[in-house]
């Protein structure tokens, strides 16, 4: 894992240490330029290989993202979460389907029904 994809997971890390949030949405363009900034590589392009780095590297500094870097496309957007929070939970209740975390489902939706309107 190179220095710059840790140093960047650190950032975002600080970051949200900083706001006090346990998740942000970022677009793939803001890890392009997050990357050129911290290498340096003004024409450098975010590949493939350094998104699944970044994912790694963001893991050692106890974030996941979803969807995975890897997976991103120009303009596309990941949210960071915090390991071990209520949002990266509910994001592996959803997807990972068992009878287990269908149970777990059903009592967070029935937990949280009726709190607000759903407009679907």
């Amino acid at each position: 894992m190179t220095g710059e994809m840790l140093q960047i997971a650190l950032e975002i890390r600080q970051e949200l240490d900083q706001a006090g949030r346990a998740f942000q949405t970022y677009t793939c363009d803001d890890f392009t330029t997050r990357y050129r900034l911290t290498s340096g590589n003004q024409a450098g392009r975010f590949a493939k290989n350094m998104a699944s780095e970044l994912d790694q590297a963001l893991l050692e500094h106890g974030l996941r993202t979803f969807p995975p870097l890897s997976t991103l496309r120009n303009h596309e957007t990941a949210r960071v979460f915090r390991s071990y929070t209520v949002a990266s939970s509910l994001l592996d209740v959803i997807l990972t389907p068992s009878q287990e975390t269908d149970q777990q489902l059903g009592e967070i939706t029935t937990k949280i029904k009726g709190m607000w309107q759903w407009e679907l």
